[in-house]
């Protein structure tokens, strides 16, 4: 588990167990609360959450901003490089949809339930890949999952309410040092080592509604290849229901694609993509799914 999201040997241990390198970039539970770690000072965490401040509340909109979209210019870059595009094959040929993922661990990929549900459904049929930081012709590297995709058993195609899922690769790719960071190691998003400044803490209704947020994925009216990047606000973020309205646009392609708000120079994920029409949703992420990624992502760390 060194250096991915996940729990200890004891997922429900009340306090901080051990000494905290152990804990770099895993979420561990804290009092009540499941908790990303990311420092050198657990206390100093522990209290923020304590004191019922998750993430401190971006300055509100007064007005309602313009949403605005773009091309990605270098997908290498924070925090788009550890965005990455899900492609669905079937019957060994490609398809033209398939999604968008966010690499979360050195070997576990977010994104979106329907995106995967046909490889869940039927993978004689079907199977996926995933190509991190895809550009055109360039990327961070392909890779394939070492299963089937772990979904919500409540998951009803029907709905979006739990249209969320885990992706388990292969192999842990988080050290690797692809030739188009010169260097570098991939890392992955919400990394305390080498995440720069990425974070995954759920954030209270209250604070995020009419907030600015960003997402970035691969429409398919681009041609499916093409990272975009997107702003809009959080217009209703209701606390009695998982899904949040969301004023940027969203098209078929960007499913499973992050959400996230900007503060203090950091990213912190706030939602995934699921859904657009009259009005564009995204699963909102609350201590509930946090606790069910990590259930997921222990149970395949745990797997022969």
């Amino acid at each position: 588990m060194n250096g991915q999201f996940g729990f200890g040997a004891d997922p429900f241990d009340a306090g901080w167990v051990g000494h905290a390198p152990s804990h770099h970039g895993r979420w561990v539970r804290w009092d009540d609360r499941i908790v990303l770690f990311l420092g050198d000072d657990p206390p100093s965490v522990a209290q923020e959450l304590s004191d019922g401040a998750a993430v401190r509340p971006v300055s509100g909109q007064l007005g309602v901003p313009t949403p605005t979209k773009g091309r990605v210019a270098n997908t290498f870059e924070v925090p788009f490089r550890w965005i990455a595009k899900v492609s669905i094959r079937e019957n060994g040929k490609g398809r033209p949809d398939g999604g968008t993922g966010l690499l979360i661990s050195d070997r576990h990929v977010l994104t979106a339930a329907h995106v995967v549900y046909d490889v869940i459904r039927n993978p004689a049929r079907y199977a996926l890949s995933v190509t991190i930081a895809l550009d055109g012709n360039n990327d961070l590297g392909t890779h394939v999952p070492s299963r089937k995709p772990d979904i919500s058993k409540k998951y009803n195609p029907g709905s979006v309410d739990y249209d969320y899922a885990i992706i388990t690769l292969s192999r842990p790719i988080a050290d690797e040092r692809p030739p188009g960071l010169r260097g570098d190691k991939l890392c992955f998003w919400g990394s305390s080592q080498c995440g720069a400044g990425t974070t995954g803490i759920p954030v209270d209704p209250g604070n995020l509604v009419r907030q600015t947020a960003y997402t970035a994925g691969y429409p398919k009216n681009k041609g499916a290849t093409q990272m975009w990047g997107f702003s809009g606000m959080l217009a209703s973020v209701p606390a009695q229901s998982p899904i949040m309205v969301y004023t940027a646009e969203t098209t078929e392609g960007q499913s499973g694609s992050p959400v996230w708000i900007q503060q203090d120079g950091t990213y912190n994920l706030v939602g995934i993509a699921v859904a657009r029409g009259n009005v564009n949703r995204v699963v909102r992420l609350t201590w509930d799914v946090v606790e069910q990624l990590n259930d997921w992502m222990l149970a395949a760390e745990n797997r022969p």
